[in-house]
């Protein structure tokens, strides 16, 4: 476990600024094979909601990245316009990628207050989820119009036409 003086050292590190919309997404190449599920990814797609998605396949910005394969340290509606001071932040090392969501707020629930996390993912394969600031209990975001999820996840999937006689 993560604590003290090691996490905020953790939140200083120079990193790439994204710049999001609320629902926004930005892909870019990882500079090592990371091993997810099997496969190999050398290519994520940050997502302003909270996630990695990992897979190849993009349509649909949020039905198809978080239904299928992602890692979620916080999957939820955040929404970076909201907050002037929020912003999407990465660091690749050769070794590990860190992505940053720092003081992002929920759509349309400034009042929750704003959240501070990190993934990690490591040339290993081992997947970190680092929290600064979390000022609510988790299962009290509301879920009814958007997804509230922490963890991985991955479906396989493959897009193939179906010919039926």
């Amino acid at each position: 476990m993560l604590r003290g003086a090691i996490i905020e050292k953790l939140f200083m590190l120079d990193f790439t600024l994204i710049f999001c919309f609320n629902r926004h997404y930005n892909t870019i190449y990882v500079t090592f094979d990371f091993p997810f599920y099997g496969h190999i990814v050398n290519n994520v797609t940050i997502a302003t909601g909270g996630f990695l998605y990992m897979g190849d396949y993009l349509k649909d910005y949020l039905n198809a990245l978080a239904a299928k394969q992602y890692a979620a340290p916080l999957l939820a509606d955040f929404d970076t316009m909201s907050n002037p001071n929020s912003s999407i932040r990465y660091k690749d090392n050769g070794t590990a990628l860190t992505v940053q969501w720092d003081q992002v707020v929920i759509h349309k629930r400034t009042d929750l207050g704003s959240f501070t996390f990190q993934l990690i993912l490591k040339n290993t394969g081992d997947v970190l989820f680092v929290y600064k600031d979390v000022p609510v209990n988790i299962r009290d975001i509301n879920d009814n119009k958007h997804p509230v999820r922490v963890g991985l996840y991955d479906a396989y999937t493959i897009e193939k036409t179906l010919f039926c006689e």
